[in-house]
């Protein structure tokens, strides 16, 4: 069976409100993600770090965080690929 990721980069400008939908909307899609690999491009905000925090206690998908260290990091390894 093939495995679905689904990648989400996050940074300190993004809302928590919204990163808590796009998150829920994932989760109840027809068709789960094996996984959700969530990169912070940047410094987060507590208010993100938070949201992530309990969306991850809420859904066992959500588990993979990767601090890529300074905005703009994933567009540039992105580029790579």
């Amino acid at each position: 069976m093939t495995k679905l990721s689904v990648l989400i980069s996050v940074y300190h400008k993004e809302r928590p409100e919204h990163l808590r939908q796009s998150l829920e909307s994932i989760f109840q899609q027809e068709t789960p993600a094996d996984e959700v690999v969530l990169v912070e491009d940047g410094p987060l905000t507590d208010s993100l770090r938070q949201v992530i925090r309990q969306m991850q206690e809420h859904y066992p998908q959500l588990n993979f965080s990767i601090m890529l260290g300074t905005e703009k990091q994933l567009q540039k390894l992105l580029e790579k690929i």
